[in-house]
């Protein structure tokens, strides 16, 4: 065995590693937001402290990712507020084609979301993370119905994660697909829902950023 054998040997172990990280990573925060903001039965369209812990996770392993790479590091933005109104219910039966056609793109989706070769930058590991996330949430409202309160509650909170991921990610236009993507399924798998109202998201999001960034917690946000 030789040095690059070695070299190349420590750089799978260290893609490994941190394919690991953004697979656990996103399934710790996908479950805390399923118990405390899908199922939380006292929550009204308000942002969760779950919400708040896991963004928390994540400007941490921003950090991180700079830590890591120090002669390339990422400066933090600023978050930018976000709202999710656009929504729309298909109609009609799928057939047997489109549900092997879902499967097929789900399949891609992951293989995208999370690359064989997973890099220690803020793109790689922390927008990973976060679409992992996203797309855990998202299945687990496709395979169940949910109440109005809960596609509420499930709109105002990722309108929070993605409003603070412009200050994490310098691109969000996959994460912000996928955040719709989840709000449309919610929609469609909800009993009568109803549009949170824009004004309304935006004093909620508003408050739970401001919160957010002086540290505090969002116990009081609603």
């Amino acid at each position: 065995m030789n040095i690059s054998s070695l070299v190349q040997i420590s750089n799978d172990a260290a893609a490994s590693m941190l394919r690991c990280f953004a697979i656990l990573c996103a399934d710790e925060l996908s479950a805390d937001f399923i118990e405390h903001v899908l199922n939380a039965s006292d929550l009204d369209a308000a942002i969760a402290d779950s919400t708040f812990h896991a963004e928390r996770l994540l400007f941490t392993a921003f950090q991180d990712c700079d830590d890591a790479v120090v002669d390339s590091v990422v400066e933090m933005g600023a978050p930018a507020l976000e709202t999710l109104t656009k929504v729309t219910r298909e109609n009609g039966v799928v057939d047997e084609n489109e549900v092997y056609s879902y499967i097929e793109r789900a399949m891609a989706s992951r293989v995208s979301i999370l690359p064989q070769e997973l890099r220690p930058t803020i793109m790689d590991v922390v927008g990973s993370t976060m679409k992992l996330f996203v797309k855990n949430v998202l299945e687990e409202i496709r395979s169940n119905m949910i109440f109005e309160y809960q596609f509420h509650n499930v709109v105002v909170n990722l309108a929070f994660v993605l409003s603070l991921s412009k200050a994490l990610l310098p691109d969000t236009t996959d994460l912000r697909g996928l955040v719709e993507e989840t709000m449309k399924t919610s929609y469609e798998r909800c009993f009568g829902p109803t549009i949170v109202d824009e004004e309304a998201q935006k004093k909620v999001v508003s408050a739970a950023i401001d919160k957010f960034m002086k540290g505090e917690s969002a116990s009081s946000v609603c």
